[in-house]
């Protein structure tokens, strides 16, 4: 490759950053899942021009209107702008100095669809605005909380510990779903974050069958944020295996094993 080639790839390179970075831009899930009743976080980062200097929380406005209805604001500083059927169920989760625009909608509706979309406004002189109407969020509303998933081996050992995990997907991280179990043992508690806007709770139980849990069912039950329809459960039968019984068992029959052999050699 020549100097010339070099120094004119390198250029365009240059270029191609600057005009990328010279633009407003907007990162958010398309499609989101939210649990009536319960709430849900819209993912969200934002960029503005360059020659603009980064501004603090303070001098930046995020609202967030419905599509093609920027009068219609389910979110706003000056909650007096705000629908009155999303009063009091939104807030920002973040900071628009750092880029985080992200939503909470607490006690979904089933009619909160959406389409919602962000648009940002820097105190500025002149003033800087944006509204992201071509990126949008649409809401997907499930009326019944999903059943958790329980997990376990088919058959355990007697006085050998078990261990029993339960776990769910969500959209509501500000509030993570809480768990009991039937059973008295260690529980540890975890939330691990999916992306894209999906979170899963997990609980684990560790507890230790006796010959009374044979037959027995292990019982996992879920309550999620503000949830009007109750709590979920999901159970599994314990099959209990005495290993120590089966050991004697195998012995035994190996000694009469070999007193058959000796008596017909014999």
């Amino acid at each position: 490759m020549g100097v010339r080639t070099g120094v004119f790839l390198f250029c365009l390179h240059v270029l191609c950053a600057v005009v990328l970075a010279d633009v407003w831009k907007v990162d958010v899930e398309h499609k989101m899942k939210a649990l009536v009743s319960s709430c849900v976080v819209l993912p969200c980062n934002f960029t503005y021009p360059v020659h603009q200097q980064q501004q603090p929380s303070y001098r930046i406005r995020g609202i967030w209107h419905k599509m093609n209805k920027w009068d219609d604001i389910i979110f706003y500083g000056d909650k007096t702008l705000v629908e009155d059927n999303f009063k009091g169920r939104t807030r920002l989760i973040g900071s628009l100095g750092s880029f985080n625009c992200s939503l909470e909608i607490d006690e979904v509706k089933n009619t909160d669809n959406g389409p919602y979309c962000f648009r940002v406004e820097l105190e500025t002189a002149p003033k800087d605005k944006y509204s992201f109407v071509d990126n949008c969020v649409s809401i997907t509303t499930i009326e019944e909380a999903p059943k958790p998933m329980l997990e376990a081996e088919t058959s355990v050992l007697e006085g050998e510990p078990a261990i029993f995990k339960c776990s769910v997907r969500h959209t509501c991280p500000t509030y993570q779903p809480s768990f009991s179990w039937n059973r008295a043992g260690k529980i540890i508690s975890s939330y691990n974050d999916l992306g894209h806007g999906n979170w899963e709770a997990e609980s684990l139980l560790t507890f230790t069958p006796t010959k009374e849990d044979n037959y027995t069912s292990i019982e996992c039950t879920v309550k999620y944020h503000g949830n009007v329809k109750g709590e979920m459960k999901a159970s599994r039968p314990v099959f209990v295996k005495a290993e120590r019984y089966d050991d004697e068992i195998s012995e035994e029959n190996s000694t009469c094993q070999m007193k058959t052999v000796d008596f017909t050699s014999g």
